[in-house]
């Protein structure tokens, strides 16, 4: 299969590998689509101390289950499914009391589990049983689908700030998940969105037209 693989920093190369093999437990996307997050970026340019390279990074994607373990039921061959990032470890204080958003290891798809800027990526066991993989119908393209991890990036923060019916937000920040978060408070009931995005850096010798 064919993979961008991230081989130092600022050095991402398209590289010939075999398909990743899988077990019982386990399964295997062919994957059809996958979007370019802010943190892809970050780790492109800066490292992450989770992402150990040669690495395949990429968390929000899409595609179709073509192979799985005996023992997988969460999936089936010909499955279209959405994957995240986040993937909870299931055993730590945080993940048994319900709360694996705040697991004290944070495996996450891209960084310690090889993502998804490949042709195919495999869907491991922990993946399978304790991280987000979200089957989709056919009515929804696989591009669409490829943002479902942001757009719930976006309700989470809406969430998280108890957004409700006739109140007044401000967003901060105007890259996808805000243009997101503005359509969401919109649909969620807020009377007014006041949209904020800061000026582009311009040289001091020259002055913005």
């Amino acid at each position: 299969m064919l993979a961008a693989v991230l081989e130092d920093l600022n050095q991402l190369t398209l590289k010939e590998l075999p398909t990743p093999e899988i077990d019982a437990d386990s399964a295997l996307l062919r994957v059809e689509s996958v979007s370019v997050c802010g943190s892809d970026i970050r780790i492109f340019r800066h490292g992450n101390p989770r992402v150990v390279p040669p690495a395949i990074i990429g968390h929000e994607t899409s595609g179709v289950v073509v192979k799985v373990g005996e023992n997988v039921t969460r999936v089936k061959e010909g499955d279209r499914v959405a994957i995240g990032a986040d993937v909870p470890c299931g055993q730590c204080w945080w993940c048994r009391n319900g709360y694996g958003n705040n697991c004290a290891i944070n495996y996450a798809v891209g960084y310690q589990i090889p993502g998804a800027f490949a042709q195919y990526m495999k869907l491991p066991r922990l993946l399978l049983e304790e991280g987000p993989v979200t089957p989709f119908s056919d009515k929804i393209t696989f591009d669409t689908a490829s943002l479902a991890e942001p757009l719930g990036c976006a309700i989470n923060g809406l969430e998280i700030v108890n957004m409700s019916i006739g109140r007044t937000v401000a967003i901060m920040g105007l890259g996808p998940i805000g243009c997101m978060m503005i359509d969401l408070a919109r649909v969620m009931g807020a009377v007014k969105v006041i949209a904020i995005q800061r000026s582009r850096k311009t040289p001091r010798n020259r002055q913005s037209l």
